[in-house]
């Protein structure tokens, strides 16, 4: 890895085995792997009451040791898929799958809390981690196509159940000196002149030793259903998925108070108009639920609908566009989206009491521009801009009402050129742009979380060595090896800092 220090080790073995005979098609993928990363945390929080944005601290350095923090990651996945052909226009399919994760790490206990000039807050830790999560999962049905009149159906029908298994268990590293998880940190330790553990933390790492502790099960079971129906230049998409969950929170009668069981529906409709080859215009509207939130008092909440479990909620999602191929050297798409996402928020009633509700709504709305291009022989282009409107609109008592979402930025696009000498040979760069950001304070004042510009190299050619194809790729990835923090949107003002330049060599064969 291009990080200092950094490291990573991987074992992994795969088969995939596919089948294809005149009436069925069938193919199994499945395999074992085993990681290890060292030195490669880049999670960070800005904390305290900040007066501006710290400058990034330098990407190509590691910030934790190497030589004691570490993730190891091992399990297995497994797939099945089979497809049978009952008649001319029907099919009937499986799908079914599993998949096993253990980890054990010993990280930062959330991320790394530094405050505006990078120096390190004296509540960040460091914790053992041990998480077991097992995936199961089901679906069979129909698809098929059929004519009513002038109307074809492209129809599929398909039940689905899935389980999944979580054990979680994390333990505190303990300061001896004081029986706390602090004093991480040696006084003077900062993202500018580096990490400084205190020596007792290189005795706290106990995930070895950590066993299972149910966090939560899940079963979740699925009728699903779609139609796309064309006629002529139209072409209509509608589709719906009836869900029941079972979600049972933990094994003490206090996490039991977060066990959920609700039913709802998901819906999806779609319309394409093509006028002439070369146009189209289309109009979509989605809409996805999430599970209902059990209440539960947390810390100084006690909510006076403590116990209820919410409903769930709608998260919608609404777009229209158009599609144009000027000619064979020029295709453009314009579109325009509006996303509302549901927030539970406090509300306090007429008599000063808290109740949890359904009620805070972050909204979305945006433009999306692509386009691809052959301008000249041998020459082609790509790219596209979004600009985008995320703010919250519904908020605890007001507060953040106008606001951005914590982590957004109006401004994002990227910009491509491809030169192909040959038709073995690409050159290619890629010119991304990520406009400012914005970090929310608590008395709505927005500081501007810097923007920036990252540049990658792709070269690839084809070839053969000793009459076996081979295909070569060479990439160098932030070529001017910028420093930048990068904005997580909607998680509470958090950073992610960017990767240093890197390179990458590959050789793919065929045998």
């Amino acid at each position: 890895m291009a990080i200092s220090g950094a490291g990573q080790r991987k074992k992994n073995i795969f088969a995939n085995v596919s089948y294809e005979g005149e009436t069925t098609k069938t193919n199994i993928f499945g395999g074992y792997y085993d990681q290890k990363l060292m030195g490669t945390e880049r999670r960070f929080l800005l904390t305290g009451d900040p007066t501006k944005i710290p400058d990034a601290p330098d990407a190509s350095k590691s910030f934790d040791n190497p030589s004691l923090m570490h993730q190891d990651t091992n399990g297995y996945m497994l797939t099945f898929n089979h497809q049978k052909k009952l008649g001319e226009h029907v099919n009937w399919f499986v799908n079914a799958g599993a998949n096993q994760s253990v980890m054990r790490r010993y990280i930062y206990d959330g991320e790394i809390d530094i405050l505006d000039d990078g120096s390190i807050a004296s509540d960040t830790a460091v914790w053992s981690d041990f998480i077991h999560i097992r995936n199961q999962y089901l679906q069979t049905g129909l698809k098929g196509d059929f004519m009513t009149g002038m109307a074809k159906h492209n129809y599929a029908v398909s039940v689905d159940r899935s389980h999944r298994k979580m054990y979680k268990k994390g333990v505190d590293a303990i300061n001896p000196a004081t029986g706390k998880p602090s004093g991480t940190f040696k006084p003077g330790s900062s993202i500018y002149d580096g990490i400084i553990l205190n020596p007792w933390v290189y005795q706290g790492d106990i995930s070895s030793t950590l066993t299972k502790n149910l966090q939560h099960e899940e079963t979740d079971v699925s009728l699903n259903f779609m139609d796309k129906i064309e006629v002529g230049k139209l072409t209509l998409l509608a589709a719906a998925s009836r869900r029941h969950g079972d979600y049972v929170r933990g094994t003490t009668a206090k996490q039991q108070k977060n066990n959920v069981k609700d039913n709802n529906w998901a819906t999806t409709f779609g319309l394409s108009y093509a006028p002439t080859e070369d146009l189209s215009i289309y109009a979509a509207k989605a809409a996805s639920r999430n599970r209902g939130t059990a209440v539960v008092a947390a810390g100084k909440k006690n909510y006076e609908n403590d116990g209820e479990i919410l409903p769930s909620v709608r998260n919608t999602n609404a777009e229209i566009g158009i599609k144009y191929k000027a000619n064979d050297n020029l295709m453009m798409t314009l579109a325009y989206f509006d996303m509302k996402q549901p927030q539970t928020i406090d509300v306090k009633d007429a008599n000063g009491k808290l109740w949890l509700t359904n009620n805070g709504l972050n909204r979305y709305k945006g433009i999306d521009f692509s386009l691809n291009a052959s301008f000249a022989d041998k020459w082609n282009a790509f790219g596209g801009f979004e600009w985008l409107d995320a703010r919250q609109e519904k908020t605890a008592d007001g507060k953040y009402d106008g606001c951005h979402v914590f982590g957004s930025g109006e401004w994002s696009s990227v910009w491509g050129l491809e030169y192909k000498p040959d038709e073995d040979t690409s050159f290619t760069g890629r010119l991304s742009y990520v406009g400012v950001g914005k970090y929310v304070k608590e008395n709505r004042q927005e500081l501007d979380i810097p923007s920036h510009f990252t540049l990658d190299l792709f070269a690839s050619h084809k070839t053969k060595l000793n009459g076996m194809p081979v295909k070569l790729t060479a990439a160098c990835y932030n070529v001017a090896n910028d420093s930048h923090w990068i904005a997580q949107a909607g998680q509470n003002n958090k950073f992610m800092l960017n990767n240093p330049r890197s390179f990458m060599l590959s050789a793919e064969f065929e045998f």
